[in-house]
Order: C-alpha cells, then structure tokens, then sequence
C-alpha cells in the first residue's frame, strides 16, 4: 500500500493527505491516533500562516479546563481473594454513582488553588470527601483495567480514562469517571492552539509541559 503523503503548496496553504497508509491496519486506535495527528498539523499549519501575517496570533494566551465523562461505568470487581467487607459479608455489591457535574468542577477548581505536593484527599465538597487514586492494572482478558477505589476493586472498559472518587464517611459513593480536557486559548482569535486530555485522576499541572511544547 502506498505511503500517507502530505503536501503544504509555499501559496495556497493547502494540506494534502492521502489516507492509504499502512497504520490503518492497527486498528481503530491506530486510526484515531493517525487522525488526531492529521488534524494537528493541519491546525499548526493554519496558525502559523497566521501568525505570519500578524504577530498578535499567539502571543498572548491561557489555559482552560474542562471535564469529559467516558460512556464506561466503573463496576464491582473484587473477588472471594480480597479483603472486600462487601464480598465477606455476603451483601450487594456496591455500585459508583455519578457525581454531579458542578461538584466535579468545583473539585477541580479547588485543588488547582493547592499546593502542587497537597494531597488531593485532604479536600470536602459538598460532604464528600476526594478520595486518592490507588493502584491500577490492565486486564488483557476482559479488555479493560482494573483499579482500586475506597477499599474496593473496580473494573472499567476504558482503559485511557481516570476516576475520581468521592466518599461519605468510609464508603465510596460517587465518582467522576473520564478525563480533563485543558486547552491554550489565544487572547487575540480566541481560538485553541492546542489541546491535551489528562486522565480524571491527575491534576491539572501534569499536563502543563506537554500541553505548552504543543502550543
């Protein structure tokens, strides 16, 4: 199969791509991933043609922030091997509901104003307390990862995704299951430079070098 090929004319600025490359082959994320890029240098083409014709494009910009929930719902997963009260006891097992939206933000926007080495657990929002992330592994067999949560073993299909959990007292009761999507706006177009997604369990200055050696 031929080659992808791109082509930028000096004049027109038009980028050429021709989708018949071998990484089509990978699968669904291998094309995802080739077409993220293409959009990507299509974009930094754009923008450096602007600025270009005026040096205010790009010269002046912040980042902005916003949470993306995944359709996979974290679901029960500890075993007759763990020390699960729930499984010992015999009862239901215990089920993440959602958090609410403006509770997710507001967490976000709190633990951006702490300092970088603070835990995340030493935090309340509206009675529930942020509960750290624990351990994390891929499950080759069912195709997802399995993390742990509150004393818990929890299971989701998507794998890229973080969790954030909330409990009441001891009990894990709601999560924010997806990601953070952070953006560098440019003052003068108000239009994105570049974009980055963290999983929902980071904070947001992990993703400061990635998302500014974009821009």
């Amino acid at each position: 199969m031929p080659a992808t090929t791109r082509s930028a004319g000096p004049r027109s600025g038009a980028l050429e791509v021709t989708a018949h490359s071998p990484r089509w082959s990978e699968g669904s994320e291998g094309c995802e991933q080739l077409l993220a890029d293409y959009f990507e240098d299509a974009a930094a083409h754009l923008i450096q043609r602007a600025r270009a014709k005026d040096q205010r494009v790009g010269a002046w910009w912040h980042l902005d922030a916003s949470g993306a929930e995944t359709h996979a719902v974290p679901q029960h997963y500890c075993t007759s091997y763990d020390d699960c009260p729930t499984v010992k006891t015999g009862r239901r097992n215990p089920r993440m509901q959602r958090v609410g939206t403006a509770t997710a933000k507001a967490t976000r926007q709190l633990l951006v104003t702490m300092p970088v080495e603070e835990q995340p657990g030493s935090i309340s929002i509206e009675g529930l307390s942020v509960i750290p992330s624990g351990a994390s592994v891929v499950d080759h067999e069912r195709n997802g990862r399995r993390f742990t949560s509150g004393g818990h073993w929890w299971f989701t299909r998507d794998m890229d995704a973080g969790v954030r959990a909330y409990s009441r007292g001891s009990r894990v009761v709601k999560a924010w299951h997806g990601f953070l999507h952070m953006e560098v706006i440019d003052h003068f177009t108000h239009a994105p430079l570049a974009s980055w997604l963290i999983p929902a369990d980071q904070q947001e200055h992990a993703a400061y070098e990635a998302l500014f050696e974009r821009a």
